[in-house]
């Protein structure tokens, strides 16, 4: 890529930067709020909830709670694990009016694999976002998909490395 390019390059990277970083941040704090809603919910569970204040407590936390989006350095659409356990957890607790042991030990497993899930998501280091910028503006994140959490950061990176280098 030429230096003209490159240049051409990092200016729609700069514009689309605050776009990606508010997005980025956005889907973040959905996971951090799901990550409380999760552990208010075990908490509750684990205290073997018995009547429909408590029931509607654990049902009420998990409404309230906004689905995040699919995030190439978050969630992504190919984790069946993660959308799965989400959308099964809710369907459930939507529809408990009562609440025996076997219904509470299953929500309680479910809500503690997606707390796991998403902690597991938010430890991970954070993406250099104006990497992802770069990298949206030259290649719309084509191939990242199929790629690990690691590899994705080193090939946004890499992107990142050589546009700068083609502008000096």
């Amino acid at each position: 890529m030429g230096q003209k390019s490159c240049k051409r390059e990092i200016k729609k990277a700069h514009k689309i930067f605050p776009l990606v970083k508010a997005y980025y941040e956005s889907e973040r704090e959905k996971l951090e709020i799901l990550e409380e809603v999760l552990k208010d919910m075990e908490q509750i569970l684990r205290m073997q909830p018995q009547n429909k204040k408590e029931i509607a407590k654990v049902t009420s936390l998990l409404k309230k709670c906004k689905n995040p989006d699919s995030h190439m350095f978050l969630v992504d659409r190919g984790n069946e694990d993660f959308w799965s356990t989400l959308l099964n957890l809710k369907k459930i607790a939507t529809k408990l009016k009562r609440m025996d042991d076997r219904e509470r030990l299953f929500l309680l497993s479910e809500t503690e694999n997606l707390l796991d899930m998403v902690r597991e998501i938010l430890k991970r280091p954070r993406p250099d976002v104006w990497a992802m910028s770069v990298y949206q503006t030259t290649n719309g994140f084509k191939g990242l998909a199929e790629l690990s959490y690691e590899a994705k950061l080193e090939t946004i990176n890499r992107e990142r490395e050589l546009l700068e280098e083609g502008v000096n």
